[in-house]
């Protein structure tokens, strides 16, 4: 059986070994001055190195570029590299590093202690290795490279007896890694210098002959070009527009044809038509004219119009409007043949612009060939342009030193006068708490492991002496019958206090408590029930609520063991009594056994025979009513004292009234009937009593064959569980099984409790 630890019990028992805690304590205490004593001095001094962008402003070909960033894990890759087994060769070789007894254990030989390890075969033998095998595993086992967290610096550490060693040590690494930095980059420069050599020279023959293609193919094609555009797209041009001339030209000469003919016809004249008006001979005609009319107009004075000079000059005027009208018609046959000669150009340049343009499209298709062949000329051109820009760049950074490195050193490693380890005073400080700790342990697990007091007492019955049965009274004799035949309700009340006094004046004195013994056995352990501020009633009604708690699972696993001791014969009725700090946890379990009975198809009664407590009936939270007091003193029926769960249907028979004054009614004879009237109607009965002890619940104790009793499990708990179970034993109930409860386990809590069982 599991036991948990008192607080204060144990502290007693640990302060009880004080031998042992001293005794641990100087030995550890001894061990860590030898120790600290005896370890060699080691010196630890550190180098931080900055990482860098690739380029800076005197080495960045384009002066507007942005200067790179660097992230974190590039710092960290950085980090990889100094850890290196090729940058650690070169440190060794640089230092010369196998000339210290540090770095080849050989130069001392092999100790006695080594070549027993190397025999047993737990030690490798440094003699299978090589020189340098052992110098760089002495290196890397001394060498620490990390990160400065959310920065670009990073710190070397090397630690060795030696504090000049280990400061040209760190030094080297890091002046190593500058270098190595810059010769990466000169080696990727070399690389590619000599690369666009050859590229360079390819691309040169290429270009020359890409151009050369291209000058032969305009050659063949005719393709000449001026400064904007080619020759055949020129004619094109110039056709094109002489076409819009022509057609100008004859629509101009046929439209001044046109209006002077339209002017002789509809008037006869032609004096307001510019072209016959500019014409010299139409100019001396109308000059002629006009001299000829200022004569008749002289004459019309003297002459009539019938005068021979005066027809005659009529007549002159009349042929000179003739030929003004003949000069006009001359004129209009000159436009229009003007007319016709440009119409004919006119077709003449289309034709010739038709043929233009048929060959137009013929050189359009080769233009396109030769703009392909310009295209890769183009491209060949700029990729050598490249190239050779490129080259000039690699040839500038030819000297090593003449590269950016991609690393500074922003701290070189000290030599240190002072060694990092050991630290004396620390050390000792630490190692005196260290051994405090550890007697205060050993004296715990001591204590805690010890062989339990109680199994060794366990060994020898304790005789306890059998309280005597109080008296039953007549008149509770002859209501037996009464009882039988159903009519309890209408009988008037058995016991009376004046009896009651009288009984309890009658029953002999309790003898003086006795040493309890163990508690057992254990039928189900419950995790821990009562919880300041929860309701009684939630925490009754968690194996309804949740089914997946610990409180629930351990419901089920009692359920179902008391459903197998049923089975086996046992009896369907079950006392639940418990010591009386538990009293409160024996009402939850109660509760929630009986709602997962009752929600399996079990019916189930729970009797409440606790006249001491109220907590069934806030665990099933029922209302104040009649109830077992009532029904043994006659004032009430079964149907009027049972109550029904309104969450899982159980029925509960409440305590009823009376408060602590109706515990002596449970000493009546009565009980039995009720009892026994129950186990036949019901499935499953749960009497809920008080506390068993010498002067109270004998009489309700000796009528139930199983009990059930409810301790918290802790050394009190146990203790007044086994008191509570020694009186059952003493009254005659056959079978006693105890269910214990975690009641938080106080300091080690349930853990240290199992360490502790009983014999």
């Amino acid at each position: 059986m599991e036991q948990s630890l008192n607080l204060w019990e144990l502290l007693q028992g640990i302060l009880s070994r004080k031998r042992l805690m001293f005794a641990v304590f100087v030995l550890v205490v001894g061990v860590v001055a030898a120790v600290v004593m005896t370890a060699k001095s080691k010196y630890t001094p550190s180098l931080q190195i900055i990482v860098e962008a690739d380029n800076n402003p005197y080495t960045r070909i384009d002066q507007n570029q942005q200067r790179e960033q660097i992230s974190e894990q590039e710092v960290a890759s950085q980090v990889q590299v100094l850890m290196s087994h090729d940058l650690a060769g070169r440190v060794s070789e640089r230092l010369n590093l196998a000339q210290y007894p540090q770095f080849d254990p050989l130069m001392e030989g092999v100790s006695l202690k080594k070549r027993v390890l190397i025999m047993l075969g737990i030690a490798e033998d440094p003699r299978d290795q090589t020189v340098e095998q052992r110098v760089l595993e002495s290196y890397f086992k001394n060498i620490k490279v990390y990160q400065i967290e959310t920065s670009r610096v990073i710190t070397v550490e090397f630690t060795s007896t030696d504090p000049q060693i280990a400061a040209d040590v760190a030094n080297a690494v890091g002046e190593t890694y500058v270098i190595a930095t810059r010769e990466v980059k000169y080696e990727t420069a070399n690389s590619a210098l000599q690369w666009l050599s050859a590229e360079i020279a390819r691309l040169r023959q290429k270009v020359a002959e890409s151009e050369a293609a291209v000058e032969e193919f305009r050659a063949a094609k005719g393709l000449f070009r001026t400064q904007q555009e080619s020759l055949s797209g020129q004619e094109l041009s110039g056709i094109n527009g002489q076409i819009v001339l022509a057609a100008a030209a004859r629509s101009e000469a046929q439209a001044r044809a046109d209006a002077i003919r339209r002017q002789l016809e509809e008037t006869g004249t032609v004096e307001n038509s510019r072209d016959v008006l500019n014409s010299t001979v139409v100019q001396r005609l109308r000059e002629q004219q006009v001299t000829l009319q200022r004569q008749v107009a002289d004459l019309s004075s003297t002459y009539l119009s019938s005068h021979p000079r005066m027809v005659r000059l009529q007549n002159e005027i009349d042929n000179l409007n003739r030929q003004v009208r003949a000069e006009a018609l001359k004129i209009v046959a000159a436009l229009e043949q003007e007319a016709r000669v440009q119409g004919t150009r006119e077709a003449s340049l289309r034709a010739s612009l038709a043929e233009l343009k048929t060959a137009e499209s013929t050189a359009n298709q080769d233009e396109i060939t030769l703009r392909a062949l310009e295209r890769e000329a183009a491209a060949n051109r700029g990729l050598l342009q490249t190239f050779m820009q490129r080259f000039s760049e690699a040839s500038a950074r030819q000297d090593v030193f003449a590269l950016p490195a991609g690393a500074r050193i922003i701290s070189r490693a000290q030599v240190l006068g002072r060694p990092s380890f050991p630290r004396r005073a620390p050390m000792l400080f630490l190692g005196v708490a260290a051994a405090i700790a550890l007697a205060l342990l050993s004296g715990f697990v001591a204590e805690v492991f010890r062989p339990s007091v109680g199994s060794a007492r366990s060994a020898a019955a304790i005789p306890v002496r059998r309280e005597p049965r109080i008296a039953e009274p007549a008149t509770a004799v002859a209501a037996t019958g009464a009882m039988e035949t159903g009519a309890a309700a209408t009988m008037a009340p058995l016991v009376t206090e004046p009896q009651l006094h009288a009984e309890r004046q009658l029953a002999p004195e309790p003898e003086p408590a006795v040493p309890a013994r163990e508690l057992g056995p254990v039928l189900q352990e419950f995790p821990p029930i009562a919880a300041e501020g929860k309701d009684v009633f939630d925490v009754a009604s968690e194996s309804v609520r949740d089914p997946t708690t610990d409180l629930s699972v351990a419901v089920r696993r009692l359920s179902q063991k008391l459903e197998d001791e049923r089975r086996s014969g046992g009896s369907k009725l079950t006392m639940w009594t418990s010591s009386p700090d538990a009293a409160e946890d024996r009402a939850v379990i109660v509760a929630n056994l009986a709602r997962s009975l009752a929600l399996a198809g079990t019916k189930t009664v729970v009797l409440d025979a606790d006249f001491t407590s109220q907590d069934l009936s806030q665990a099933f939270r029922l209302e104040n009513g009649p109830g077992l007091a009532d029904l043994i003193s006659g004032n009430a029926s079964f149907a009027e004292a049972i109550a029904k769960d309104q969450l899982s249907g159980v029925h509960v028979l409440r305590r009823g009234s009376g408060g602590a004054a109706a515990r002596e009614l449970l000493e009546h004879q009565r009980v039995g009937y009720i009892l026994d009237a129950l186990d036949h109607a019901y499935d499953v009965v749960l009497v809920n009593s008080g506390a068993i002890t010498n002067t109270h619940g004998l009489g309700l104790a000796t009528k139930v064959p199983f009990a059930l009793i409810v301790a918290h499990a802790t050394r009190d708990g146990e203790r007044a569980g086994a008191a509570v179970q020694q009186t059952l034993d003493t009254l005659g109930v056959g079978k006693v099984a105890a269910v214990m409860v975690q009641a938080g386990g106080g300091l080690f809590g349930k853990l240290m409790g199992r360490g502790r069982k009983a014999a």
